[in-house]
């Protein structure tokens, strides 16, 4: 058996942090939740017409919580890559387009979430 101690690991883990690796995998976990949201949105879109305003709200709700799972895990990889140039000003002129990219995506979140609530709002009348 072998004894990692925490230091140990920590260390593992520091010295093998890719920050293109790290930006791929979040931007992709940050798209599936996007994705299931905007599904989600449109099947209780669809769903709206038929008479079961339970389902139709809990379908609503399911929608909100994606979207704040997507936009949270955008907003920590943006912090993560900020932080990323900030203690290594060499990789700021690869890693900034990406920083861009993840700006992109908050606004896209933020109409869906407004779009998410208005509906909401709109059942409870």
């Amino acid at each position: 058996m072998s004894d990692i101690s925490a230091a140990t690991s920590t260390n593992i883990v520091s010295d093998n942090f890719k920050p293109l690796m790290y930006f791929h995998t979040s931007l992709r976990n940050v798209g599936l939740y996007t994705s299931i949201a905007f599904a989600g949105l449109a099947f209780t879109s669809r769903q709206h017409d038929k008479k079961n305003r339970a389902a139709f709200l809990l379908g609503l709700l399911l929608v909100l919580m994606f979207l704040l799972v997507s936009m949270s895990l955008n907003y920590y990889l943006y912090l993560s890559m900020l932080d990323v140039i900030k203690n290594d000003p060499d990789e700021e002129k690869t890693l900034r387009p990406f920083v861009y990219i993840s700006m992109m995506i908050i606004p896209v979140h933020v109409i869906m979430i407004i779009f998410t609530i208005l509906k909401l709002i709109q059942t409870g009348r």
